[in-house]
């Protein structure tokens, strides 16, 4: 007579940690296989990004009013804000210190 395989049975549960350790034990002299799987999944964990400052954002139009009249400066920059804010400060201090280029560039 040939000997017949005995069927291996799953149970599936989820993991709850000791409870789950001590239904192993319960089944462990059963033919009984046991197989644990999480709730907690990654797509079930809606990361939330903090906002970067307005000043660290990229590719954004920004206006520069005049503090001695009623013109304003308006452009792009693929530069983050902080960055192109600089650079402007760094223009004018540069012509307040040199007059001469501050007027060829009028």
């Amino acid at each position: 007579m040939i000997p017949q395989k005995k069927k291996k049975c799953w149970f599936i549960i989820s993991y709850v940690q000791s409870i789950s350790e001590n239904f192993k034990n319960i089944i462990k002299d059963t033919s009984t296989k046991l197989l644990f799987f999480s709730l907690n999944k990654l797509s079930s964990i809606k990361a939330q990004k903090n906002p970067l400052p307005a000043d660290c954002k990229k590719n954004i139009m920004y206006q520069i009013s005049c503090n001695d009249c009623n013109e304003s400066y308006v452009r792009q920059t693929c530069r983050q804000l902080k960055t192109r804010i600089s650079e402007h400060k760094n223009d004018i201090n540069r012509n307040k210190i040199n007059p001469l280029l501050q007027s060829s560039l009028s």
